[in-house]
């Protein structure tokens, strides 16, 4: 009986820890974006994919609600990054930029989803 709850505390989730994990995946995927801008890079798949990865490798189990999680936080972060960089001409403030995210290219919008889907797959966990 003690192996069977050792085994079923290893499957649940680590919530706390996925939070963290998110938190410096998006730390180290706004580093990542912004050296790849300065060297001329657009890696807007960065952000959510190491979201996604930061999530999954703490939370030490799958878990949906987790990859739903990182995918809106990579979601969240691709928009911002996109507005710190590349905000629009006519007005650079955030709200503008969210109003008219229809204006956003359509391969923009493919990385910014990217990111948010890989974040997803590795946010769910192993």
């Amino acid at each position: 009986m003690a192996s069977h709850a050792s085994t079923r505390s290893t499957s649940r989730p680590d919530y706390i820890m996925a939070a963290l994990g998110i938190v410096g995946g998006a730390v180290l995927g706004c580093l990542a974006f912004h050296f790849a801008v300065m060297a001329g890079f657009y890696a807007m798949v960065a952000p959510g994919a190491l979201i996604g990865l930061g999530c999954g490798a703490q939370s030490k189990a799958i878990s949906t609600a987790l990859g739903i999680a990182a995918a809106i936080s990579g979601l969240a972060l691709g928009l911002l990054l996109e507005w710190h960089y590349f905000p629009f001409r006519k007005d650079d403030s955030l709200g503008y930029f969210l109003a008219n995210l229809r204006d956003l290219t359509t391969g923009t919008w493919i990385m910014i989803l990217a990111g948010s889907g890989l974040a997803f797959f590795f946010g769910r966990g192993r």
